[in-house]
C-alpha cells in the first residue's frame, strides 16, 4: 500500500510542478470561490476536499496514531493529497482502537455534511462550468486532481481493512460511514 500512495503522491507533485510551469492559465476562480460566487459544483469539491482531511483526522485518533503525525494532517486541510499522502506512508498501523463519543459525533457530523454538499453540487451545479473552469483556471484543475487523488487514498485506506467495496466508490461518504462501523 505504502508503494501505491508513494507513486500518487509523486505524480501529483509532478503533474503540479508541471502543469503550473508550462500549462498556468491563471486563478480567477479562486476569488469567485472565496466570494461563493463560483458555480455550486465548484463550492461542493471544494467544501468536500475539506471534509477529507478531518476524515483523517477522525481515523488518527481511533488509531491512536502518534501525535507527530497529526501536523500532516493539519496541512491536509490546506495542501490536500499533498500532506495527507505523507499521513500514510508515514504512520504505521496500529492495534489499540479507541471509538470515543467525539470520534462518533465528528464522524456523523462529516457524514451529514459531505450529503448535504453533493447534493447541493449535484443538484444545483452546472457539470459544463465546471468542466470549462477546469480547462481555463489553473486551481480549479490542481484541486480537482487532488480531490480524485484524496478519494484514491480514503479508497486505498478502507480497501486495507477488506471492507464492503460498495461503500468504497462513494466519494467522502463512503468513508464516513466506514469510520462509523469501525468496533474497539
Amino acid at each position: 500500500m505504502r508503494l501505491i500512495v508513494k507513486v500518487l503522491w509523486l505524480l501529483l507533485i509532478l503533474y503540479t510542478l508541471i502543469h503550473l510551469s508550462f500549462f498556468n492559465q491563471g486563478m480567477s476562480k479562486l476569488v469567485d470561490l472565496m466570494r461563493f460566487d463560483a458555480d455550486p459544483l465548484i463550492i461542493m469539491v471544494f467544501n468536500l476536499m475539506g471534509l477529507i482531511p478531518l476524515a483523517f483526522l477522525i481515523y488518527a485518533l481511533i488509531l491512536n496514531v502518534p501525535r507527530k503525525h497529526y501536523v500532516l494532517i493539519g496541512l491536509g486541510f490546506l495542501t490536500g493529497a499533498f500532506s495527507l499522502a505523507g499521513f500514510l506512508i508515514l504512520h504505521a498501523e496500529s492495534p489499540v482502537k479507541k471509538q470515543t463519543m467525539m470520534t462518533k459525533c465528528l464522524s456523523y457530523f462529516g457524514l451529514i455534511g459531505s450529503m448535504i454538499i453533493i447534493v447541493y453540487g449535484v443538484i444545483y451545479g452546472d457539470i459544463r462550468a465546471y468542466y470549462e473552469a477546469f480547462l481555463t483556471d489553473s486551481f480549479i484543475h490542481i484541486m480537482t486532481i487532488d480531490f480524485i487523488v484524496l478519494n484514491v487514498l480514503l479508497i486505498i485506506t478502507m480497501r486495507k481493512h477488506h471492507l464492503n467495496p460498495f461503500i468504497e466508490w462513494v466519494p467522502v461518504v463512503g468513508f464516513y460511514q466506514w469510520l462509523l462501523k469501525i468496533k474497539q
